[in-house]
């Protein structure tokens, strides 16, 4: 099985994730067949809030659960929940960091139509999903500057790409993190299965 991660890592003030929820030791929990659930409070102190940071990370299978990139106007954005509800979904994150008038900071594709179309130089990372042949997998990571990188390529073979910050080099090595501030944060990844 081909899988796909999601992480967020998210401040214990939030309503929805309380202290008793967020376990010292890895708890695992299996919602569907190719769907689990994994949360554990990371060994680093709290730096955000008051209450320390818990991980949780989504494991699923695209095959399975396909990926979709919705998009609209900022004047009638939703919710979370609202895009839930909607988009008849099971779970939801931003895809991407938005200037004020809500573009995104680097390139999106949605279902084949452009959302911003600028190569930001700055970002290396890139999700591309929805495949338009059968023979390519449900999702592909590609990092800028690693063997075999085409964004043409991507483009080319996916209905939907998302740029963003890359947190990995091409051989899994973690990027020093250039911004010294602390935030909540969500991270998409590609696993070795």
């Amino acid at each position: 099985m081909r899988g796909l991660f999601l992480a967020v890592a998210v401040s214990l003030a939030t309503p929805w994730a309380l202290a008793e929820d967020c376990p010292r030791k890895l708890k695992v929990e299996t919602l569907a067949p190719g769907l689990t659930l994994e949360r554990k409070r990371p060994v680093a102190k709290a730096s955000l809030g008051r209450n320390p940071p818990c991980l949780w990370i989504v494991r699923f299978d695209p095959e399975r659960f396909p990926l979709a990139l919705l998009a609209g106007p900022m004047k009638s954005a939703k919710t979370p929940l609202e895009w839930i509800k909607a988009g008849k979904l099971i779970g939801v994150i931003n895809a991407a960091m938005y200037t004020p008038t809500g573009r995104p900071t680097g390139m999106a594709i949605a279902n084949g139509k452009t959302v911003y179309g600028r190569d930001n130089r700055g970002y290396g990372a890139f999700l591309a999903f929805g495949p338009r042949k059968k023979s390519l997998p449900a999702a592909v990571m590609a990092g800028r500057g690693c063997p075999g990188f085409d964004l043409a390529a991507l483009k080319r073979d996916y209905r939907n790409l998302v740029q963003n910050y890359r947190l990995l080099g091409c051989k899994g090595q973690p990027i020093r993190w250039k911004d010294p501030k602390p935030y909540s944060a969500a991270a998409v990844a590609v696993d070795r299965k």
